[in-house]
């Protein structure tokens, strides 16, 4: 009898300590995830707002496309071909905001 009270003890430390174990840094993961929540009410959905990609992702996964050197030296050599020509003043802006454009898509 002596023997069981024994291993009944080891059993329930052990299986405390692995409980411990787990439950602790879940906790941890809880209150990260709920520190910009602020205050909630029981039966209220919240809706997370969406994580902010870190740098450098934030540039490679960006919904602007990113042109090679050589694809922006030539469309802009194709726009400056263009201004050679004898245009009128709204269509030489309107060519130099497309030169801003296509510079705008250079990859960094």
């Amino acid at each position: 009898m002596y023997n069981d009270i024994n291993r009944n003890t080891r059993t329930l430390i052990v299986s405390f300590v692995i409980a411990i174990m787990v439950l602790i840094p879940l906790r941890f993961v809880e209150v990260g995830n709920s520190l910009d929540n602020g205050a909630s009410v029981l039966g209220e959905t919240v809706v997370q707002s969406e994580a902010k990609i870190e740098a450098p992702y934030n540039q490679i996964d960006s919904s602007l496309p990113c042109n090679l050197d050589q694809e922006v030296d030539a469309a802009v050599s194709l726009l400056t071909a263009k201004l050679a020509e004898d245009l009128s003043a709204d269509e030489a802006e309107i060519i130099f905001s497309e030169i801003e454009n296509v510079e705008a898509t250079r990859c960094k």
